[in-house]
């Protein structure tokens, strides 16, 4: 299971209870109400809680305990697969090179079935309502 950076979740509590004083103290202040909500919701995304209160005391619990050291986790470590020099180069990089792209050509299809014939005028002159150039006589 991933769990979200303890820093993050530790800043995001101390906002919490800020803003949990202030919105209170100014009530029709709604810059102050939606950085309550926009940091109440991110805490329940990161904590997998649906309320707030949840949310919260999950958030506590999740800072308040020891986190993990290397040596207890020695399976995630073999887990992880090298990263060669290269790959180390491009992290690195301030700005990696653009990606290719490659345009491939539409495939021809071998005995496609013909195209359908072009349709054709009626003829009107067999009808005798128009003359052989096309514009009714006078």
């Amino acid at each position: 299971m991933l769990l979200p950076d303890r820093t993050t979740v530790s800043r995001l509590l101390r906002a919490f209870r800020a803003l949990e004083r202030t919105v209170p103290a100014r009530p029709h202040d709604p810059a102050a109400r939606r950085r309550l909500e926009d940091t109440t919701y991110t805490l329940c995304v990161l904590m997998g809680e649906r309320t707030a209160g949840a949310a919260v005391r999950a958030a506590e619990r999740y800072v308040a305990r020891p986190a993990p050291s290397a040596a207890s986790l020695p399976a995630a470590a073999a887990l992880a697969p090298a990263v060669p020099p290269s790959a180390a180069r491009v992290a690195s990089d301030p700005q990696p090179p653009l990606l290719r792209t490659t345009v491939l050509p539409t495939p021809v299809l071998q005995g496609a079935a013909p195209a359908a014939p072009a349709l054709q005028a009626p003829d009107l002159e067999s009808r005798g309502s128009a003359p052989a150039g096309g514009v009714p006589a006078e």
